[in-house]
């Protein structure tokens, strides 16, 4: 439980001591030429991708596997009205036939 309390105290003191050698820490960061190395990761991070763009437009674009077409149902004409009332008349004779229990 008091954990934090003690993290909170240890980190004021770390901030503490860093505001009073804070021209020490300046001088010793000045040394190390960080603007530099910020501006070489820069410039190469930049050809990198300026070279991925090349390649990516180089390339053609792959197409995706679509789905296989389907078969295609072939339609009949509609019949004319003869024969429309001869098929109404066979499907009722099928539906009452179908059922044995209704024949018995």
């Amino acid at each position: 439980m008091a954990l934090p309390f003690i993290a909170g105290i240890a980190l004021g003191a770390g901030i503490a001591f860093a505001f009073t050698k804070r021209d020490q820490i300046a001088k010793s960061l000045g040394n190390l030429n960080l603007d530099k190395k910020f501006q070489d990761g820069i410039t190469a991070s930049k050809a990198t991708i300026t070279n991925i763009k090349e390649k990516v437009q180089a390339e053609p674009a792959r197409k995706k596997p679509g789905r296989k077409p389907k078969a295609k149902i072939e339609t009949q004409a509609t019949p004319n009205s003869q024969d429309e009332s001869n098929l109404k008349s066979a499907t009722n004779l099928n539906l009452e036939n179908s059922n044995p229990r209704i024949n018995q």
